[in-house]
């Protein structure tokens, strides 16, 4: 029987345990804007017979597990303090979670990692489910002028054998409708200590990920390092107004931030206390003079590089 691309699903629930199914319902579907199909991943091993003709020698699959990233749109759940549907997914990418009651949900970088690192996503696609425990990740924000912002996630977990399953109905909550990124909508735009005129602005939080399986111990998708970059199209300002060039040649740190939305539940704010310029460079819009900012986002006291704010 046909299994159809259009039909799609994602349900996606915090794990309590790492690596053991949540079993989420379609109260926990998420609605995503990009979606890839998962991948099975691993290494082939072959055992390099040597015999008297030419022929392959036999080979397995080891170390398998699932790649799968997604996006989101850039919005809140719609109401303050309660966190979006895809915290989960922030959670496991990384953060902690703070919540201050009918106020705000603010994920900002970990080291140690405990309960609450990982998450379980189901997949549908027509009618076969693909179960992906112990899934973690790294997560960017991406908002570029005149368009919907994303939250992208890219990340594996543990594979587990795809079944024929009946696709749920889903129950779409805690996604709030977004906002484009537009004049009004984004605010409290601040480039390394300037009120910049923003074309586009990235965050991009880069873990090192490894799958580990060893003999005696678990499966487990592991993040062994981590860093955060930005980078944002400005209109290039006077020099007088703020010299980036000079910028990139000193260690001197400023803070960053951009808030896209404008209403209590539905806002999404990041903002970072240390970062690092590098080299700017131009380009072009139009005819009008564009400088493309990149930059490091360092720690001040450890874990405080950044923090993503949904109030």
């Amino acid at each position: 029987m046909a299994q159809f691309v259009a039909s799609n699903l994602i349900l996606i629930k915090q794990e309590a345990t790492y690596g053991v199914d949540a079993n989420p319902t379609a109260a926990d579907a998420l609605l995503v804007s990009e979606l890839t199909f998962p991948e099975m991943q691993g290494e082939i091993v072959d055992r390099n017979l040597v015999r008297p003709y030419m022929g392959g020698s036999p080979q397995a699959v080891v170390g398998e597990h699932v790649s799968f990233p997604f996006s989101c749109e850039a919005a809140g759940s719609g109401t303050a303090g309660t966190a979006p549907r895809f915290g989960a997914a922030l959670q496991a990418c990384r953060n902690a979670m703070t919540t201050v009651a009918s106020t705000s949900n603010t994920y900002s970088p970990i080291t140690i990692f405990g309960g609450n690192t990982s998450c379980v996503i189901h997949y549908f696609i027509g009618g076969i489910r693909h179960v992906i425990t112990g899934w973690r990740g790294s997560h960017s924000l991406n908002l570029n002028n005149n368009s919907f912002g994303v939250n992208r996630f890219e990340g594996m977990g543990i594979y587990q054998g795809p079944t024929d399953t009946a696709i749920l109905t889903p129950t779409y909550t805690l996604q709030a409708a977004p906002l484009p990124v537009t004049l009004g909508n984004t605010l409290n735009i601040n480039i390394a200590g300037y009120a910049a005129v923003l074309q586009s602005f990235s965050f991009q939080q880069e873990n090192a990920m490894s799958y580990n399986s060893l003999p005696g111990g678990v499966k487990e998708v592991l993040i062994t390092s981590g860093r955060s970059t930005f980078e944002a199209v400005i209109e290039c300002p006077a020099i007088a107004q703020k010299d980036y060039f000079a910028a990139a040649l000193t260690q001197a740190t400023n803070p960053l931030s951009v808030t896209q939305g404008t209403t209590a539940g539905n806002r999404q704010a990041f903002a970072a206390p240390a970062a690092k310029t590098l080299l700017p460079r131009y380009s072009d819009d139009n005819g009008k003079l564009m400088l493309t900012v990149p930059g490091i986002i360092l720690p001040v006291n450890g874990n405080d590089e950044y923090s993503i704010a949904f109030t």
